[in-house]
């Protein structure tokens, strides 16, 4: 079973090169971006799915860390 995280950032400078060694050492990717239109580019890059929302947003990290084993947060 691959460990499950969410990522932030990922569509920067630093976190598509994150993403990438993640995918590559086994784990399922959840990317947390602001707008949708930027995930075909990182599935691309291997992420799994996305959660779109507002990092300030309680509501929307408890969503996104729904079944997620771990979180990295670049920032």
């Amino acid at each position: 079973m691959s460990t499950k995280i969410l990522l932030t950032a990922a569509n920067g400078r630093t976190g598509q090169p994150v993403l990438k060694a993640l995918v590559k050492r086994g784990a399922e990717v959840r990317v947390f971006i602001r707008d949708e239109s930027q995930f075909p580019a990182l599935k691309a890059l291997g992420a799994k799915d996305f959660y779109v929302g507002n990092l300030d947003s309680e509501s929307d990290l408890k969503a996104a860390l729904a079944g997620m084993d771990k979180v990295l947060h670049i920032g």
